[in-house]
């Protein structure tokens, strides 16, 4: 969470998984509070996560965002690229 003057401006969640390839940081939640939004803000936790997990040997970062998303344009100012060839892939609960 995230607080300035006394008010929250934000959170983010993120855990840490074991890959064959070595630990991967992955963010599940950014939200910033509109009125917050533009600031840097949101930079600033992407960034504490990141810290956060590279401490506990990440040696990358991954997260699930929607194209169409506004957080898309920001993530990729922060370095993050789009796979390719990674699918995300669902089936509806009978």
């Amino acid at each position: 969470m995230l607080e300035s003057y006394g008010k929250i401006v934000g959170f983010i969640i993120f855990h840490i998984e074991i890959w064959n390839a070595g630990n991967v940081g992955f963010i599940d939640e950014l939200v910033i509070d509109k009125k917050f939004q533009g600031k840097g803000y949101g930079k600033i936790l992407m960034n504490f996560a990141e810290k956060y997990t590279k401490k506990r040997r990440a040696k990358s970062y991954g997260l699930w965002t929607n194209r169409r998303s506004k957080a898309f344009k920001i993530y990729e100012k922060l370095g993050y690229n789009e796979l390719k060839e990674t699918v995300f892939m669902v089936k509806k609960a009978k």
